[in-house]
């Protein structure tokens, strides 16, 4: 799996946005590699009392590659985003121009799911050569949950800390918890960073630091 960050709104909007209630200065400078260190110290109280719909002003917009059906539908449950995702109507026969399937599936670290999975495609491969007019809507109903797919999703920040807050969390199911802590290793060190800043503090205390190291040695 992979995240790509493709493009966000510049936090640097945000103290701003929430200094407009009572007309206090930022000083934040344009040119600045950080915010000031009193919109530093607004933004962590501001979250800390909860007060986090000035969030919603800053969005992420992400490319996300190689995710199973099955993760996938556990991301569409965070509803407070868009998505854009690939179409098996358009792709779905794909497979016959793939000799190796194993390639178009996640694999589950269980040989028998995993062989299974393969067994699968290659009888919808074989499908597809028999029943020439065999359309993808019809075709679809036989994927395994494992088959990969692509999508684009846009998070506000405050819907994004959510999702983060249930997906990097230790007892999340291990796929999204992959993308959740890939896509925190991808803003470290950035603006956004201090935005979520408390999440990344707690999820490197249950050890997700690691696994983070360990994903992005594996897939980027």
């Amino acid at each position: 799996m992979n995240a790509t960050l493709v493009t966000g709104i510049n936090p640097k909007i945000l103290p701003s946005i929430i200094r407009i209630s009572h007309k206090s200065p930022s000083d934040t400078l344009h040119d600045d590699a950080d915010f000031g260190p009193k919109d530093q110290k607004l933004i962590r109280d501001t979250r800390g009392w909860g007060h986090t719909s000035p969030l919603e002003f800053v969005v992420l917009i992400w490319y996300v590659e190689d995710m199973s059906r099955a993760c996938l539908q556990q991301l569409v449950r965070h509803r407070v985003a868009s998505y854009c995702v690939e179409s098996t109507r358009y792709v779905l026969n794909r497979v016959l121009e793939i000799n190796d399937l194993s390639t178009l599936l996640r694999a589950t670290g269980n040989a028998d799911i995993d062989n299974h999975n393969v067994e699968t495609l290659q009888k919808l491969k074989q499908m597809y050569k028999d029943n020439p007019n065999l359309k993808n809507d019809e075709a679809k109903y036989l994927l395994p949950e494992a088959f990969l797919t692509r999508l684009y999703c846009k998070f506000n920040i405050r819907s994004f800390r959510n999702f983060l807050h249930l997906r990097a969390d230790e007892h999340a199911h291990p796929e999204i918890r992959e993308l959740a802590c890939l896509m925190i290793k991808k803003l470290r060190g950035s603006l956004y960073e201090t935005l979520i800043e408390d999440i990344i503090t707690r999820v490197d205390s249950q050890g997700n630091g690691e696994m983070i190291g360990s994903v992005l040695g594996k897939t980027v």
